[in-house]
């Protein structure tokens, strides 16, 4: 399963780091929402998790 966040916190995003490597999801994170863009056009992703309060 490959799955992307985009969170800008940094706390926040290594616990969701942290529970997929756990079951070897390929699993990417981003902490601004244009690289997560620009992911999303390169890669075809299972789940996105998504910070919808995100600055840009």
């Amino acid at each position: 399963m490959k799955i992307l966040h985009v969170e800008d916190v940094p706390e926040i995003s290594q616990i969701f780091e942290d529970i997929p490597s756990t079951k070897n999801y390929d699993f990417d994170s981003v902490s601004d929402g244009r690289a997560g863009l620009e992911l999303v056009v390169c890669k075809d992703y299972d789940l996105i998790l998504l910070d919808t309060c995100m600055p840009k």
